[in-house]
């Protein structure tokens, strides 16, 4: 008979290889989720025409899960690291419960969950067995997307109508079958129609790729199995995140920065930032920031977390995974 001690022993032995054999299954798993992210980014830098996409890599491509929390994301420029996440919940405010398998959403409103009128971003859900898991999404700035100025970026525009076509939250494929009016309908309000579609076209290719390899990954892992390293992997990038914010001493750090002008206003503008720790949560308020003004240099809510989002990490490490855990 084994002695008490020997049997305690072989338990806590076996409790600890169960556990290290989960924390490397969830490693796996993450890292599968990063990969399937850059797969995306790949297949829109390689079939996009605008050399936007293809060279400047002006885009960006990830994986939220059911309530549009960020998971896995591929960021071509910094702006867009965390922003994805915004369309797609965008997409969920507008239409909940009636978001059916094939569908794909469009939106570019900045006002709705977008960045500026030029970054598109394509949102299709993922579902498995009738269940909603995910959303890959894809967000990226086209070459012109109409208003006043070839290149929609007009500086000497007052209203965002001046800027381009203002596209909500809107359904852009149904049944796996892109709907060709809402595409005409967009691309007919810009200069260079047939790069606009095959760009559009191009984004919902790459979101089709990511689903796909998550679908291969929930026949392989069980939806259940999926599920859990998400919501671990969420859990340990915010755990990581209080430590390092607990890390920096309490207090209020402020800090004011000045725009030249606006195009239109002699005056400086002025951007004022206060940000608050206390013990493992850390507060941006813009406070004291100067109000809008007549050009087109106001900041939509979307962009204004990203860009505080990045700030925050670029100080806290490197290390931190850029998901909705860590953002």
């Amino acid at each position: 008979m084994t002695p008490p001690y020997q049997a305690e022993a072989v338990r806590r032995s076996q409790d600890e290889v169960g556990e290290a054999a989960g924390v490397m299954r969830r490693s796996v798993l993450a890292g599968r989720l990063d990969a399937i992210s850059r797969e995306m980014g790949l297949v829109l830098e390689r079939s996009a025409r605008s050399p936007i996409f293809a060279e400047a890599c002006d885009f960006s491509c990830g994986v939220c899960d059911a309530h549009g929390e960020l998971v896995s994301q591929l960021s071509g420029i910094p702006i867009l690291a965390a922003a994805g996440s915004a369309s797609v919940k965008a997409v969920i405010g507008r239409y909940g419960g009636g978001i059916e398998e094939g569908d794909a959403f469009i939106v570019n409103d900045p006002y709705a969950g977008g960045n500026h009128l030029p970054d598109i971003g394509i949102v299709t859900p993922v579902f498995a067995q009738g269940e909603l898991l995910f959303f890959c999404v894809s967000r990226a700035h086209h070459g012109d997307v109409g208003g006043s100025s070839p290149g929609s970026y007009n500086p000497r525009a007052t209203e965002v109508f001046q800027e381009g076509v203002r596209i909500p939250p809107t359904r852009i494929a149904r049944a796996g079958e892109a709907l060709d009016d809402v595409l005409e309908l967009i691309a007919y309000n810009t200069r260079n129609p047939a790069m606009l579609r095959s760009d559009l076209l191009a984004q919902m290719g790459a979101n089709r790729v990511g689903a796909r390899r998550l679908l291969g990954l929930v026949e392989r892992e069980s939806a259940s199995i999926v599920r859990e390293a998400v919501a671990d992997l969420l859990d340990r990038a915010e755990a990581l995140t209080r430590r390092r914010i607990a890390a920096i001493p309490d207090g209020v750090y402020r800090a004011t920065e000045e725009v030249d002008d606006d195009g239109f206003q002699a005056e400086r503008i002025r951007i004022r930032a206060t940000v608050e720790v206390r013990g493992d949560q850390l507060l941006v308020d813009f406070e004291g920031t100067d109000a809008q003004v007549r050009g087109f240099l106001n900041c939509a809510l979307a962009t204004t977390r990203t860009a505080a989002a990045i700030a925050v990490l670029w100080v806290l490490g490197a290390d931190i995974p850029r998901n909705g855990g860590g953002v």
